[in-house]
């Protein structure tokens, strides 16, 4: 592309080899705009000058047609997130190969069912476990089977339409029974599905709308993405002799010292407890008693810290 001021890979290239870079996206009116933003005006460029990004690139296109040196063209990427896998446990391609061209089989032949192998494990030559079974490799004459297999979100991508009809033999779903139980009510899943689950399910669902299999375009009527889950629980600590005192984390191994014992509750919390949210948490926390990091707030206990507040543990 060789536009170094607002492409990373090609400023990268630029800096390495310290050739000059040249703005050409006048940004001023966007101060927290990014590298890629496509925000601002365009400087520095002959007839494009003045132009906001989105106009320079139509602008850009119409002058290469009409010189006749390129067209446009809209190229659509799904990310492919190694849809192929070389395992046994997962759903055979519909798909024979021939002189390295690759054809569905005849859908009389579906479904196919994974082939009986001597061992899991990947054949000698590198291939997937399918590939030890060379007569069913070989099994259509001329051709060669595909031996990957598609990964677990594969069929996990519409098995909510498959629920509904789970025993016709002749079809993925009925309409009577996709007319009958539409769409997903909710949905809640982790960052660990936005592409291996989420992103496949509305690309297959909107395959099957478009070509008049669903009614409805969207799997789900509503989802939620909650986040990632944290690495670690944070933890209350409190004592089994006065089980209505709860003891701050930096404080938990002088008071051991003085032979009290405690146990751990998980608290999915900032590593400093809301202390007015815990005691609302439960009814029979209401009248807990909190001994800080200062040591003053409850019991008596002189011990000095820095901080006067109520520090979770980590789980251990």
């Amino acid at each position: 592309m060789a536009v170094p001021s607002d492409d990373e890979r090609d400023q990268k290239f630029a800096t390495k080899f310290d050739i000059e870079i040249i703005q050409v996206v006048d940004k001023s009116a966007h101060p927290n705009a990014q590298m890629g933003d496509k925000l601002g005006k365009i400087i520095h460029s002959d007839f494009l000058n003045g132009l906001s990004v989105k106009e320079a690139i139509s602008v850009m296109c119409e002058k290469i047609e009409a010189l006749h040196i390129g067209h446009r063209k809209v190229n659509f990427k799904l990310r492919d997130a190694n849809f192929s896998r070389q395992r046994y446990w997962g759903e055979p391609f519909p798909v024979i190969w021939k002189n390295d061209i690759p054809y569905l089989v005849d859908e009389k032949s579906l479904p196919i069912i994974n082939p009986p192998v001597d061992d899991f494990k990947p054949s000698p030559e590198g291939g997937s476990p399918f590939s030890r079974n060379k007569s069913w490799v070989n099994e259509i004459e001329g051709y060669t089977r595909e031996t990957d297999t598609m990964p677990g979100f594969a069929g996990s991508s519409w098995y909510f339409l498959r629920y509904m009809d789970p025993h016709n033999e002749n079809e993925l779903v009925s309409k009577e029974a996709v007319d009958k139980w539409g769409q997903v009510d909710f949905y809640l899943g982790g960052s660990e599905h936005a592409v291996g689950h989420l992103l496949y399910s509305r690309f297959w669902n909107n395959f099957l709308f478009d070509i008049g299999r669903v009614p409805f375009q969207e799997p789900f009527k509503k989802l939620v993405n909650q986040g990632m889950i944290q690495g670690r629980s944070n933890l209350v600590y409190r004592s089994l002799t006065d089980t209505n005192l709860f003891i701050s984390k930096g404080l938990v191994d002088i008071i051991v010292m003085d032979a009290r014992r405690f146990t751990s509750m998980n608290m999915v919390e900032n590593d400093e407890l809301d202390i007015d949210k815990f005691k609302a948490w439960r009814e029979d926390y209401a009248q807990a008693k909190f001994l800080l990091e200062d040591g003053k707030m409850h019991c008596g206990w002189e011990v000095e810290n820095e901080q006067a507040l109520f520090q979770c543990g980590e789980s251990r």
